[in-house]
């Protein structure tokens, strides 16, 4: 009876190890380990991994927010909620028609703030 040979699906296919590494707090040649299936991750990592992977962590760029219940928290110190967040986007698109529209001595502070959004 002739062997078969295993193929190793690995969850970190197609991740640059030196990703990997920033991630889940390993070293590189940890990550590399991981991805070619000669080290198991533990679930702490994968959890990790997983959470970045479906971006629910703020990366770097974020530096200064933070995430909480009510919302998303600036550097400042300013609150966002969800429901501000949701609106967003509708609000913008009616400060810009106003913007366009409107007439008045505060037209053209509201086009200055839209230009900065």
């Amino acid at each position: 009876m002739a062997s078969r040979k295993v193929t190793y699906l690995s969850p970190f296919y197609g991740y640059p190890s030196r990703l990997i590494a920033s991630w889940c707090g390993v070293s590189v040649q940890t990550a590399r380990a991981y991805k070619n299936g000669s080290k198991r991750p533990s679930r702490t990592v994968m959890r990790l991994f997983r959470l970045h992977r479906e971006f629910k962590v703020l990366g770097e760029s974020w530096e200064g927010w933070q995430l909480r219940d009510d919302g998303i928290v600036d550097p400042d110190g300013n609150v966002t909620t969800r429901s501000q967040l949701l609106a967003y986007w509708v609000v913008m698109q009616y400060a810009a028609e106003l913007g366009r529209t409107v007439d008045t001595p505060y037209a053209d502070g509201l086009r200055a703030l839209l230009r900065r959004a």
